[in-house]
């Protein structure tokens, strides 16, 4: 199989969707031909499409979505990963000064007004 511009050999259509001449994404030339009739197999990039949206598979448009999404979100993990690895280690030492005894001189935050 090879993916080929344009049918060159008879019939010169695609067998999946006869009526289909042309294709911007090209057609597959499978290589076998009919038995009997000696005409080539070629099958267009749109009836490969529509068949494996029967099988329910993403088409072209909803892939590369996908995948663009998919690169972004990978790249946030990896911020969160980076995020969250620092807050642990900061976390890891107010563990260890707790453990040797440290404890807060005040309590966080700001001091309560005094009602007069």
């Amino acid at each position: 199989m090879r993916i080929v511009a344009k049918p060159s050999a008879l019939p010169q259509h695609c067998a999946v969707l006869p009526h289909k001449r042309r294709d911007p994404d090209g057609f597959i030339d499978t290589g076998n031909t009919l038995p009997m009739m000696n005409d080539q197999v070629y099958i267009s990039a749109s009836a490969v499409y529509a068949m494996a949206k029967k099988y329910g598979l993403p088409g072209k448009g909803e892939l590369e979505a996908a995948q663009s999404e998919l690169k972004t979100l990978r790249t946030k993990v990896s911020t969160l990963e980076t995020a969250l690895s620092k807050a642990n280690s900061h976390l890891e030492a107010i563990h260890g000064l707790k453990a040797r005894g440290w404890t807060e001189s005040r309590k966080p935050g700001k001091k309560a007004k005094e009602s007069v």
